[in-house]
């Protein structure tokens, strides 16, 4: 995503469903900070107020006029990257009759958060699952059920993750079950990488935290890690999808990383299930991060009648390399779940998961 920084002194306090236009907050951005080069996410930023008086920003996109309104979803981003890393799938939703909610993590940027990520942390803010879940999921959901008043068949909601955000989809269904209609993930490992590959993997996240090298070189060592691309194959910035070297914050992921991972350790294997509730899980065949042996094909193996698998000619960046075919499998397990959705099923893990790695 493009990083929308409101002026602190011109923002008034948040308060559920402050709405922006994207192209409102471009403006801003760029004449307040003279950013140009980024792509914003699709749709109109909401904040949300969360149980520590903090905010929760999101990106909302409803289908075009005439379309009609299937369900919900509200989609995590990748660990350190920003929404607009949905950006085509997003669109590929809404064409079926999706709304998306692309949450944007906590930051430290300005007009944001009244709290900061040190702040929530220090207070303990995500100690727990459920208390980290209460600031970065549930105050959606609560405004979406509230909006709907009476309605006696209110639209669905379903979670979706990519990559560190699948985690998260994954223990929001698993802690209120009953709120969601199923569960997609992506790019959804559970065991440590080699050590070689983690080396790649954090040199590959430095490289563009600090801009170091050309971005000829950046692309390639972004490529070889995150994405399938021929060895013997030169790699070019243009080939990389739209905004992942601009829209890259470790602003979360980095203070939090360690109260989150201790919230997930605490609650042991029992979220990866997603509380049972009807799971599709789109694996790229070459993902070296999150091979499909130990994650795709692991989940669809562990529980063949609640797990849909979908595999992609892709890497890690599935989302990002093949975003039509993505956004076709997922509207295509929405509108089944939708129409008949499947009772909640608990199945009991024959997987050993090691929950260490944030991937």
């Amino acid at each position: 995503m493009a990083l929308v920084r409101m002026p602190t002194s011109s923002c008034e306090p948040p308060v559920v469903c402050r709405e922006y236009t994207v192209q409102r907050a471009v403006r801003e951005q760029k004449r307040q900070y003279s950013v140009s080069d980024h792509v914003p996410p699709l749709g109109t930023i909401t904040y949300f107020d969360t149980p520590s008086g903090s905010t929760l920003r999101a990106y909302r996109s409803r289908p075009p006029s005439g379309v009609e309104e299937l369900a919900t979803a509200i989609l995590f981003p990748p660990g350190m990257w920003l929404p607009s890393a949905w950006n085509e799938v997003v669109a590929e939703l809404n064409v079926r009759g999706i709304t998306t909610y692309a949450i944007e993590l906590p930051g430290e940027w300005p007009g944001y958060s009244k709290k900061s990520v040190k702040a929530c942390v220090k207070a303990g803010t995500y100690s727990t699952l459920d208390s980290l879940l209460s600031e970065i999921c549930f105050p959606v959901v609560h405004v979406l059920r509230s909006s709907q008043g009476e309605n006696a068949n209110p639209l669905p909601i379903f979670l979706g993750g990519w990559a560190y955000g699948n985690r998260l989809a994954r223990a929001a269904a698993w802690l209120r079950p009953q709120l969601f209609a199923g569960v997609i993930i992506a790019s959804a490992g559970h065991t440590t990488p080699p050590q070689k590959l983690q080396r790649q993997m954090l040199a590959c996240m430095l490289d563009l935290k600090f801009g170091f090298g050309s971005s000829k070189y950046r692309a390639r060592k972004f490529a070889t890690v995150f994405m399938h691309v021929d060895p013997n194959t030169k790699v070019d910035a243009a080939q990389i999808p739209a905004g992942t070297f601009v829209d890259f914050s470790a602003s979360f992921v980095l203070p939090a990383g360690k109260a989150v991972t201790a919230a997930f350790a605490a609650a042991g294997d029992e979220w990866v299930y997603a509380g049972g509730l009807p799971m599709l899980v789109l694996q790229g065949a070459h993902d070296r991060l999150s091979p499909r042996d130990k994650s795709g094909l692991a989940y669809k193996q562990a529980s063949p009648e609640q797990v849909t698998l979908v595999e992609l000619e892709a890497g890690h960046w599935c989302i990002a390399e093949q975003p039509q075919e993505c956004g076709r499998a997922i509207a295509k397990f929405i509108k089944a779940q939708a129409t008949t959705p499947s009772p909640p099923l608990r199945t009991a893990s024959s997987v050993s998961y090691d929950l260490s790695m944030a991937v």
